[in-house]
């Protein structure tokens, strides 16, 4: 095997592994619906501590998690009942200058799934919205090819690899 197509079989095992790692840890990575992602830390400690709360039945336990897989409103009841803080536009963009400095501008993506989600942030209701996003970013000093590359020219190089290691 040459080591051009040794190299590319090995980043297809590296995305692989860190396939089974990102379903075990429950994070974010570009091309996987995940049910937990926190973008501002005010939302996730709503979450983490109604985990915790105590059963109202007097019985001892913790309130049950609604499957939101399986009964999506009475999740989203349950949910809206936390009184959660609501992100902003600026917290996802924290969210991604944080990612591209810890994983590195080439492993880092978003993309424009609006559904399944109980809230989304202010200013970004919809795909509509994802200019604001590049705005916010070119803001903070990011180049346009590293905003490129956020906005699917990762996505398209990792998986153009993967199919050329699938096809040697």
């Amino acid at each position: 095997m040459s080591a051009g197509r040794a190299e590319l079989h090995a980043q297809a095992r590296i995305i692989e592994n860190a396939d089974q790692r990102v379903r075990q840890s429950a994070i974010i990575a570009a091309g996987y619906h995940q049910r937990f992602a926190f973008v501002n830390d005010n939302v996730a400690q709503v979450i983490i501590n109604a985990q915790k709360r105590t059963k109202h039945s007097g019985l001892g336990g913790t309130e049950e998690l609604p499957d939101d897989r399986t009964d999506w409103d009475t999740y989203l009841r349950w949910f809206n009942s936390l009184g959660c803080p609501q992100a902003t536009i600026d917290d996802v963009v924290d969210h991604i200058v944080h990612a591209a400095t810890v994983a590195g501008i080439d492993h880092v993506g978003i993309g424009s799934d609006f559904d399944g989600v109980p809230a989304l942030p202010l200013d970004l209701q919809t795909a509509e919205s994802l200019p604001r996003v590049s705005e916010r970013l070119q803001q903070r000093g990011m180049s346009d090819d590293d905003i490129e590359k956020i906005l699917g020219g990762n996505f398209m190089r990792a998986f153009e690899a993967i199919e050329n290691a699938r096809k040697a």
